[in-house]
């Protein structure tokens, strides 16, 4: 039988993928991309592996470590192909000793056998589920409960002190720029884009920044000073609207999202329904019987300390 140290050494040293340091361009990209996946691109002692093996080699490095985000396979295809290689040359050598009959190897490719019959049920369910007339009919109706909230598009100026902030008020009185004081003399992130926040609905800024603003005219500045956590704000208003419920488009994917576990628990607590099963603890006893025997002893062990004492 494997030892537990032996399948980790394989696991460690054929499935784990490291980077190379400086890797060495392989192919160019577009071609990689139209790459035909059954190409053979490589042979180990007759056995042809296809570039399919090395996308899924890569993909799975990617889902590993997604730091890496869009880099390309050809950065890193020579080194892939090389582990690849590898895999194939030590499974071809556990096969040669029929280590496919070995107790563990049997245990584990029936644990994997299973969750991969679990993924491809529960993958069927979503697609039956989650169909294009699903999503449209789901968007219809959280467009139909949608109620539109006011935003405001404001700019800000912000300083470290509320005379620095009277000071501002009036050069604007004066005819000052906003946008240009607020480039030369707002300590904020968005003093760079001249003050500019954006839209934003009353609960997603501070309390007395969101009274201040929404409180005004498109196209007034505050009169006085706006005191928040961060510091003394002028603050301009450009425009209010009222919220608008987004495109298909936009939400699609979440959509997506929450039909698929809708779809996942509704038909796990179906089947559980349907279903007679018996829980049990690790020593064997019925687990609700476990329960009943440990809450009657915390009971009496909590009756003995409330018990007068001679």
């Amino acid at each position: 039988m494997l030892s537990t140290r032996v399948r980790r050494a394989t696991l460690a040293g054929f499935l784990a993928l490291p980077l190379l340091a400086a890797p060495a361009l392989a192919q160019d990209d577009t071609k990689a991309a139209q790459a035909d996946p059954n190409a053979v691109v490589a042979r180990v002692n007759g056995h042809e592996i296809p570039y399919s093996a090395v996308e899924d080699r890569f993909a799975e490095m990617k889902a590993a470590q997604p730091q890496l985000g869009a880099m390309p396979l050809s950065m890193v295809y020579d080194h892939i192909l090389n582990s690849v290689v590898e895999a194939d040359l030590v499974t071809q050598a556990g096969r040669d000793e029929r280590l496919e009959n070995d107790p563990e190897v049997q245990k584990r490719m029936a644990a994997l056998l299973d969750r991969l019959i679990a993924g491809a049920y529960m993958q069927k369910v979503v697609d039956e589920t989650v169909t294009d007339e699903a999503i449209k009919a789901e968007y219809e109706k959280r467009k139909a409960e949608f109620v539109p909230a006011k935003e405001v598009h404001a700019r800000h100026i912000l300083v470290k002190t509320e005379d620095e902030a009277k000071e501002i008020i009036k050069e604007l009185d004066g005819g000052a720029d906003f946008v240009e004081l607020a480039k030369t003399k707002s300590t904020g992130p968005s003093g760079p884009q001249g003050g500019d926040l954006g839209f934003f609905t009353k609960d997603r800024m501070v309390p007395p920044f969101a009274e201040a603003a929404f409180a005004m005219e498109p196209g007034t500045v505050s009169k006085e000073p706006v005191k928040t956590d961060f510091g003394w704000h002028v603050i301009k208003v450009e425009e209010i609207r009222d919220t608008a419920f987004p495109a298909l488009s936009e939400v699609e994917e979440d959509i997506k999202n929450e039909l698929a576990n809708k779809a996942v628990g509704d038909r796990i607590e179906a089947l559980k329904k349907k279903a007679e099963i018996s829980l049990f603890t690790p020593d064997g006893k019925p687990l609700e019987e476990a329960k009943t025997e440990g809450e009657d002893k915390a009971a009496d062990e909590a009756a003995k300390d409330e018990a007068p004492k001679k």
